[in-house]
């Protein structure tokens, strides 16, 4: 695992993961396999892309390991996306 990030824009982070023993497949198309979005209130995003037709693959959002909450979704390429609220302070 690994974290890039740019100490000028704290707000942006990139996450590096390898799983030990993967789950699925990874992608070997090029396609992404998984992105990750940060929002500031999950309930908010979760109903604003349910009005855009968007069905997520869980009915509530689950916790992180952070003390977060996160809920994942597949974009229009069969790409794993998740949207997570970071746990607050």
């Amino acid at each position: 695992m690994a974290f890039l990030y740019l100490e000028e824009q704290p707000s942006m982070e990139i996450e590096l993961i390898k799983d030990i023993e993967p789950i699925g497949k990874y992608n070997k198309s090029g396609i992404v396999n998984h992105l990750s979005f940060t929002v500031k209130d999950i309930n908010i995003a979760i109903n604003h892309y349910q009005n855009k037709g968007i069905e997520f693959l869980s009915p509530q959002p689950q916790p992180t390991l952070e003390c977060g909450r996160m809920i994942l979704f597949n974009g229009p390429n069969g790409e794993l996306l998740q949207l997570v609220e970071r746990a607050k302070d």
